[in-house]
This record gives C-alpha cells, structure tokens and sequence, in this order.
C-alpha cells in the first residue's frame, strides 16, 4: 500500500465532516470552500436537506493530491476489458488515479493507487461491479465510502454487502497480490474507519465492527482489524 493512503484518507474523512451545507459559508476563511448543495425544500419555505454524497469526496480527494503534489487523473479507462452488463467486452472507468514515477524512469508515470467512491447504501452488484475493477487493475485499490448518517445496524449491514460481492468474486480475490483498502466516513457521526488487506493472504476477511450509538456518537467495542477515530 501507498503509505500516503491511509492518511489521505483520513485527511478527506476530516474535511468532509467539516463541510457545510447550503446555505451556510464555510466555518472559517481557511476551511474548504466546498459545501454541500441542498435539494428543492418540498414547501417553499421548508427545512433545506443536504445531498450528501460520493461527488464531495472525489472533490476533497483531488484537492488533498493537489497541494501533496502528487499526480492523479480522474474518470480513468482500465487497462483490462469488462463485460458488466451485455456480451461485449470493454474498457471501464476509474473514478480516480494516483500516480507515481517509475523506479527506473523518473520521467515515466505509473498507476500507483485505483480510487472508487461509493455513497450510502448500494446494492451488492454495484459494489461487486467496482470491486472488480479494483481487484483486476495492477495497482493498489482503495475504496471510499461515503454515509452521511449511520445507526448501529447501517456498517455491518454495508459490510455484509461487501462481504457477499469478495465471495462472488473469489478467483480474482485469491489471484490478488495487491492490497486493497477500504475507508468509510459518517458526516453526521464524524466517524472514520479504515482498513487495508492483501486479498491473496486475507482469504476470508471478516469485516466485522462492533460498536453502539452513544447520542451522536459511535462508540467501538471492538476494532476487529479496523482503524477508527471520531473527529
């Protein structure tokens, strides 16, 4: 794993929870200028609600590489060919690169680090869809997912989601000699956790987190394997 990774990742968990919301500024003139965007009150003068999503993170994530100087490009072609939906096999996307120079050619960028973000609560086959990309392409993979509220049920159901899509692809999970992490914030709870496996020694992982809510606060029980902190 790129040693930048867990700390950006965390670095964008931050700022994302920090974030406000139309149609309030930013908290301080050296807070990030994004915020998020409101939807159509349903009466016209009714309460603003916050779309939250997977966009704001990418954002973040760009800005974070930006200032670390750190080559990156966004909506990716693979370098393998998939078949998601139809018989035709074709590039996909990444959501975003990382780059690094090559040992032997400073001049020359290589794939270092395949970013996927994901928000709230996905089905099985789209996590599974970006998963493989993830698992297939020769570089480190990490996952960002986004929720903007979570109770004590919302992670382990999400991480059972994840837990079915690496079965249903367990010949590219055992192939896999790269690592994958996976990073999930929650805005409301400003809570983060992350976790990086080699996929080829962590055969059967267990995603498992135990944890309560404590008013607006998740509160750990029991890491099992994740890195975690409340901002």
């Amino acid at each position: 794993m790129n040693p930048d990774t867990k700390v950006t990742a965390q670095r964008v968990a931050m700022e994302l929870c920090e974030l406000q919301s139309e149609p309030y500024p930013p908290k301080s003139v050296s807070s990030i200028s994004l915020v998020f965007p409101s939807y159509r009150p349903v009466t016209l003068n009714g309460p603003r609600r916050a779309r939250v999503s997977e966009a704001e993170a990418r954002v973040l994530y760009c800005l974070a590489l930006s200032s670390l100087k750190m080559p990156f490009a966004v909506e990716v072609p693979t370098t393998h060919q998939y078949t998601f939906s139809g018989t035709t096999k074709m590039s996909a996307r990444t959501d975003l690169v990382v780059y690094t120079c090559r040992p032997d050619d400073p001049q020359t960028l290589v794939r270092n680090l395949a970013i996927e973000f994901k928000a709230h609560n996905p089905r099985v086959q789209a996590i599974r869809k970006d998963l493989e990309k993830l698992l297939r392409e020769e570089c480190d993979g990490l996952w960002f997912h986004v929720l903007q509220n979570a109770d004590s049920k919302t992670i382990p159901a999400l991480m059972v989601k994840f837990t079915q899509a690496i079965g249903d692809l367990r010949y590219l999970w055992q192939e896999c000699l790269h690592t994958l992490s996976i990073s999930a914030v929650v805005k409301e709870k400003r809570f983060w956790l992350h976790r990086t496996l080699v996929p080829a020694h962590d055969t059967t992982p267990d995603l498992s987190i135990d944890y309560e809510i404590r008013g607006k606060k998740i509160v750990v029980r029991d890491g099992r394997g994740w890195t975690f902190e409340a901002f």
